[in-house]
């Protein structure tokens, strides 16, 4: 972040993963100089254990619903993920609205918790390359708009 103080940090998880670059975040922002701007990348974040009631683990939504304001989060749930929790994307779009963080839910037409799924791409006529596809054009799409928002930082 010194070394190049006009690029953003953005970090990517999967599944657990996420958890734990959103405790990295959370805990960890006000050590990073304050024009740097970062970025969260959730692939499948766990937001329920598999098969319990919902907020059966509520420290999974508390990772994310702490991270402070100046952090962009992208979380790309598979439309199937056996980890949103009975709700589903419902829980997740529920979350994301009460997070400081500005976060935008992207959803993975067919994927399931490992995206892509193989029975959602099935049932959609979804190939996993097609799938694959959608994803890398989605993250680029957002880390080019944490880019933009760095430059506009700089700018002003």
């Amino acid at each position: 972040a010194k070394a190049h103080p006009g690029l953003p940090i953005v970090l990517c998880g999967a599944s657990f993963g996420c958890r734990v670059l959103a405790e990295v975040l959370r805990t960890s922002r006000e050590r990073l100089p304050p024009s740097v701007r970062s970025a969260l990348i959730c692939c499948g974040y766990p937001l329920n254990p598999k098969g319990k009631a919902e907020g059966a683990d509520p420290k999974r939504a508390r990772h994310l619903l702490e991270l402070p304001a100046a952090v962009d989060v992208l979380l790309m749930q598979g439309t199937h993920d056996e980890f949103n929790g009975p709700r589903g994307l419902e829980a997740v779009r529920e979350l994301a609205k009460s997070m400081a963080a500005s976060t935008e839910v992207f959803e993975i037409p067919g994927g399931e918790h490992t995206v892509p799924g193989a029975k959602g791409l099935r049932e959609l006529e979804l190939s996993k390359e097609q799938v694959a596809s959608i994803v890398r054009e989605k993250m680029a799409t957002f880390m080019h708009h944490v880019t933009r928002s760095c430059d506009a930082d700089v700018d002003a």
